[in-house]
């Protein structure tokens, strides 16, 4: 749950979770030395995951706190000084944590074949894993672009939303529809935050519509992640970006850096957001602020 605190709720600041320097060392060495031969178990496969997608996680949220140091209304965000180790920038650090995403992928299929034959919870979890593998690899390719890199990743998208449908479909279908679910399995902690994700930063209006309704449906909370939260705000995103229509949404119009607190006990939020000034001669971004209620 440690990366849920920062990634998501705002009162939890990033820098607060950095590694000790010698865990860090592990990370690298781990996100570097994913086996060729590939995963002997489920739980192998999503020990070296969590690791790489934890570091992530926190790097991206690292750099959203930087792009709150560059508006007009920074707040308590600090100047931007990744706690990296000494001799590794952060373009170096990206490329060290996609390649290992990306060599976790080359060698997960076979394992992931054994899971679709045997079905049930193993098919389950291999779905999840593949889930937050396509997330996290996207975010961390597009963190150094503007808002429009993630077009790019629009097939990516749409293969993510497909891996959260079938998970949804399972957790849809083993509660009642008159009942919030509460949960901390291993299956569906990735399900709202991956569809949160693709809500959000996928431009494709119908993809992004469909991660939405499937949010809207859950009903549920992993963590301190709750479907009613997230669907809320992407809601708002989804309405801001594409309130003139078009099918294509301009950089200036796209909402970045989103940060969010909330009070579950009386169902109130803040959400603060930025959009970039284009009208600046440097990267500078205007601070906006929307009070929510589900």
């Amino acid at each position: 749950m440690e990366t849920d605190l920062f990634t998501w709720h705002e009162a939890f600041e990033a820098e607060n979770f950095a590694m000790h320097p010698e865990a860090e060392k592990a990370a690298m060495e781990i996100a570097k030395g994913i086996p060729e031969q590939g995963f002997a178990t489920l739980a192998s496969a999503r020990k070296y995951l969590d690791i790489i997608v934890r570091q992530v996680d926190w790097f991206l949220r690292l750099m959203c706190d930087h792009q709150w140091s560059m508006s007009k209304c920074p707040s308590k965000t600090k100047d931007f000084s990744p706690a990296i180790l000494p001799g590794i920038n952060k373009h170096d650090y990206t490329y060290i944590y996609k390649n290992g995403l990306a060599s976790w992928r080359a060698v997960f299929p076979a394992l992931l074949n054994q899971c679709i034959e045997s079905g049930g919870n193993d098919f389950l979890l291999a779905t999840a894993l593949s889930l937050r593998q396509t997330c996290s690899n996207i975010a961390i390719s597009c963190c150094f672009g503007p808002e429009l890199a993630y077009d790019a990743y629009t097939a990516d998208f749409q293969i993510a939303l497909s891996l959260a449908q079938t998970l949804s479909d399972d957790a849809t279908s083993s509660s009642t529809k008159s009942k919030s679910v509460f949960s901390l399995s291993t299956i569906s902690s990735f399900l709202i935050r991956s569809l949160y994700f693709i809500a959000t930063k996928c431009r494709d209006r119908s993809i992004r519509t469909s991660a939405l309704y499937t949010l809207r449906s859950l009903r549920r909370r992993e963590g301190i992640w709750d479907s009613c939260v997230t669907s809320k705000v992407a809601e708002i995103v989804i309405e801001y970006e594409h309130a003139d229509k078009n099918r294509f949404v301009p950089d200036e119009r796209r909402m970045r850096a989103i940060k969010i607190s909330f009070d579950l006990h009386v169902r109130q939020g803040i959400m603060r957001y930025l959009t970039i000034e284009r009208e600046s001669t440097d990267a500078s971004y205007a601070a906006h602020r929307v009070g929510f209620s589900w």
